[in-house]
């Protein structure tokens, strides 16, 4: 899978996090990307519902992995405070386009902290 992210993360550690976190995300590697989550997480796929603690996420992280795509891109993140936002778009095998955008709320402001919550969307995009 071709993956488009900018790397360049400067000052922004957060920024690095969410960044490795959905390459991670977009290869499969379900346990790499809960190296990132607090225990009692909270992840909703927005028209599925929210899933609570890491032993229940293995549905929602099936759902935004895609093993068929063949390019990942990552448009933006953006981090301020204890908070950050990513969007962007996966290329699936068969052509069709699927655009995210996925929001995090850390459990604190330091280096170090992990991620309480994320609300995720997910859609068909429009490929012009």
């Amino acid at each position: 899978m071709k993956i488009e992210i900018d790397d360049d993360c400067g000052n922004a550690p957060k920024r690095r996090q969410i960044a490795d976190l959905l390459i991670f995300l977009a290869n499969g590697a379900h346990k790499e990307v809960l190296q990132f989550l607090t225990e009692d997480v909270v992840w909703e796929l927005i028209g599925f519902g929210p899933s609570y603690g890491t032993d229940q996420l293995g549905v929602v992280l099936d759902r935004l992995s895609d093993p068929s795509a063949t390019t990942f891109t990552v448009a933006n993140v953006l981090s301020h405070g204890a908070g950050c936002a990513a969007n962007g778009t996966i290329r699936r095998g068969d052509g069709t386009v699927m655009a995210f955008a996925h929001f995090f709320r850390f459990n604190g402001h330091g280096k170090n902290a992990k991620i309480r919550q994320v609300t995720s969307f997910m859609s068909h995009a429009t490929v012009t």
